[in-house]
């Protein structure tokens, strides 16, 4: 009797080892899980944070850009009269005076004559001297930067799940940065609707940056 006790106690013992080191393994690998799911997560939220700061990158380059646009549509408006020192104008269109040059030589924007020894150019629309400020972005690169950033923030905006808290508001916040870069580059309406909308896209965009702070800086 006593020996068959014993067995018994050996038996219920094993099997007590046994089943703990199942529950161990069981734990071990919902732990794993876990964590798996949770690193996934984070880098998820690390690619959205990459994406963020390049889209607000590229919201700083078109503020500056819609800036120049708003003052070169002024400045040809009000301020532009006759012929003016050709590089004083390059001054007032915020471009290089070699770009300008180079650009105008193939599209005549501005009417350009020498006056003694100074080549002078003559402002002939404020549509003229927006499509020459463009070209002269396009020239020196700047349009193809903004579009690179804005390329690049489209593509990636794709890789981070839709369920993710921030993913609205960040594709919302790339459209309207995109959306307002084509009017940039091709200007419509008058001057005070321009500027109308540039203080349009700059509140929208500081409302985006306040909604993404928390999640992504």
């Amino acid at each position: 009797m006593r020996r068959f006790i014993k067995k018994q106690c050996i038996i219920m013992a094993t099997l007590c080892m046994a089943l703990g080191i199942v529950g161990c393994g069981g734990s071990n690998s919902g732990n794993d899980a876990k964590s798996a799911t949770q690193a996934t997560v984070q880098e998820n939220k690390d690619e959205a944070k990459n994406v963020y700061k390049e889209l607000n990158d590229a919201v700083t380059d078109i503020d500056a850009l819609a800036d120049d646009i708003l003052n070169i549509w002024h400045y040809a408006i009000f301020d532009a009269s006759g012929y003016t020192d050709l590089y004083e104008i390059s001054v007032n269109m915020g471009v290089d005076y070699s770009t300008l040059v180079e650009v105008n030589n193939k599209t005549n924007y501005l009417s350009v004559v020498y006056i003694g020894d100074k080549l002078e150019g003559s402002l002939t629309s404020f549509s003229d001297a927006i499509a020459c400020y463009i070209d002269c972005r396009q020239t020196d690169g700047s349009i193809d930067k903004i579009n690179q950033s804005l390329n690049n923030v489209k593509d990636s905006i794709k890789s981070i799940p839709e369920s993710a808290s921030y993913y609205s508001k960040l594709k919302e916040y790339y459209i309207e940065a995109n959306s307002f870069y084509e009017f940039c580059v091709s200007p419509t309406g008058n001057y005070d609707d321009a500027g109308n909308k540039v203080e349009e896209f700059r509140s929208k965009c500081q409302g985006y940056k306040s909604d993404l702070s928390f999640d992504l800086e």
